[in-house]
């Protein structure tokens, strides 16, 4: 499973996403331009996910780490096991630090 997000715009979307999409043919193929928060869902009464997480700020993902990232991933016991990579900077690091509540947007290499 993977969750996409691009902003920018539609034709540029697409063509950074269809390395992903060439991959393999999906069982569902819900990627399609919509509003940012259309990208979160409604909160469910009574669902408490349970989940563990590290956190850290990188320039680049060499092949060891992305390694190491399958590895954990292989030999998790986790009902649901996922890896999140977020691309920051870009046209969201353009605006001062202090404009909005938004933090880390200035904490790539572009």
């Amino acid at each position: 499973m993977a969750l996409m997000a691009y902003a920018g715009e539609t034709d540029a979307g697409q063509r950074a996403i269809a390395p992903f999409r060439a991959l393999v043919t999906p069982i569902a193929d819900m990627v399609r331009p919509m509003p940012y928060p259309e990208i979160y869902p409604p909160e469910q009464p009574g669902f408490h996910p349970i989940a563990t997480s590290s956190t850290m700020f990188v320039d680049e993902i060499e092949r060891q780490g992305i390694e190491r990232m399958l590895e954990r991933f292989e030999t998790s016991t986790a009902m649901m096991r996922a890896v999140q990579i977020r691309v920051l900077g870009g046209a969201m690091a353009r605006v001062p630090d202090d404009a909005t509540s938004f933090a880390h947007r200035t904490d790539a290499s572009w």
